[in-house]
């Protein structure tokens, strides 16, 4: 992990919800480029991804900094959150992590081991690879509505990891052999269980 004196914080970890190459966006939302890095609860890099979320929030509130950051702990829409509070069968892999959700409206620099820009397409990071990424945090009011935002700045593909989320797709050990007799051209058949 890398720090520097204006803030920026690069973080190592596993890549989840990938959208780097088209911004996407929720209903009424503005699409926005985003990843989500799992990082695990024993790493080392927990205390200091704390300490940048305290610096940003006691610079934007410093009168209120101890009860804003209390109430970002538990707001939903938090940057940084525990992954045991997901339900674990549609998020096995969020286990034991704690969760750091990265957005940009611009589309960030993305490159690979040598540093070198890599677009989209067959090489590009997927949800279960390792990567780092720069982040900025930044703080955010509306009204009564506070929140701090990790500033998605840039992201390097570090490894291959297994694949997350997803269905199964069928393979061709799924399906078996029809057999039809010769001259015959009916191919709606009867349909059976599986």
């Amino acid at each position: 992990m890398t720090n520097d004196t204006n803030g920026v914080l690069r973080v190592q970890g596993r890549l989840s919800y990938p959208s780097l190459y088209k911004p996407t966006g929720y209903l009424a939302q503005t699409p926005r480029y985003s990843a989500t890095i799992l990082i695990p609860k024993d790493d080392a890099q927990i205390n200091t991804i704390w300490e940048y979320i305290k610096a940003a929030v006691e610079k934007q509130w410093p009168k209120e900094a101890k009860r804003i950051l209390e109430n970002l702990r538990r707001e939903k829409g938090f940057a940084f959150q525990d992954g045991d509070l997901k339900d674990p069968t549609r998020y096995p892999e969020y286990q034991g992590m704690m969760a750091l959700k990265c957005i940009n409206r611009t589309q960030p620099r993305i490159v690979d081991q040598n540093a070198d820009p890599l677009p989209d397409g067959p090489e590009a990071p997927y949800a279960g690879c390792y990567v780092r990424v720069n982040v900025m945090f930044n703080g955010f009011q509306k009204d009564n509505n506070i929140n701090l935002f990790a500033n998605l700045m840039g992201l390097q593909f570090v490894a291959d990891g297994p694949r997350l989320g997803g269905t199964k797709v069928s393979g061709p050990e799924d399906f078996e052999k029809i057999e039809q007799p010769k001259g015959e051209g009916d191919t709606h058949g009867e349909f059976e269980e599986i």
